[in-house]
């Protein structure tokens, strides 16, 4: 089963890296500064500062969080490990404004969707969230480029085995991204 789920992430970027768009370019995204605050303070993440995989296919932005999968799953026992960690989010491109020969000002919205349940018996616990977002900040454009974004984000939680009842939370929060890709 483990292995399984191990490869899931090398299926993801393989369906991704497959379609046959001229335009396509691939890269990863970095998430140095972050927090995801919920109503009763139930949900939280583990896993904020972990880069994305990441998939530019023109106006489309496709994050997979295939390095939170492989951190929880490896993560020990003294941690509450293994966990089975999946994720991604998707942008779209709303509003591109030129500030310099080179530099983009891009609008996107998007949002986000997360699973977080472990896998350890000794402790039962599930996580949720669906989040919309607004991504907004310079990028460089050219074959080669990089961006920092500002992300807001808003959504809901759902928590089962903190306080013996499944909740659902209001979720909130943002982060700094800084995504870098290759055509």
């Amino acid at each position: 089963m483990k292995r399984i789920l191990l490869a899931l992430p090398l299926f993801a970027l393989a369906a991704a890296v497959a379609p046959n768009e001229a335009q396509a370019k691939l890269g990863f995204t970095a998430y140095p500064f972050g927090t995801e605050v919920s109503s009763r303070g139930l949900y939280t993440t583990p896993f904020m500062k972990v880069p994305s995989i990441d998939w530019k296919d023109g106006s489309s932005l496709f994050q997979f969080h295939a390095f939170e999968l492989l951190q929880g799953l490896t993560m020990g026992q003294d941690f509450g490990g293994p966990v089975l960690a999946l994720g991604g989010n998707y942008y779209k491109t709303v509003s591109k404004k030129t500030i310099s020969d080179r530099v983009d000002g891009v609008v996107q919205y998007g949002g986000s969707v997360d699973l977080v349940t472990n896998l350890n018996d000794n402790i039962d616990y599930t996580a949720a969230t669906a989040l919309f977002s607004v991504r907004a900040g310079p990028q460089i454009a050219g074959g080669m480029g990089a961006g920092l974004y500002i992300v807001p984000s808003i959504g809901l939680g759902y928590v089962d085995g903190v306080t013996g009842d499944a909740e659902i939370e209001l979720v909130g929060g943002g982060t700094m991204q800084i995504s870098v890709w290759v055509k």
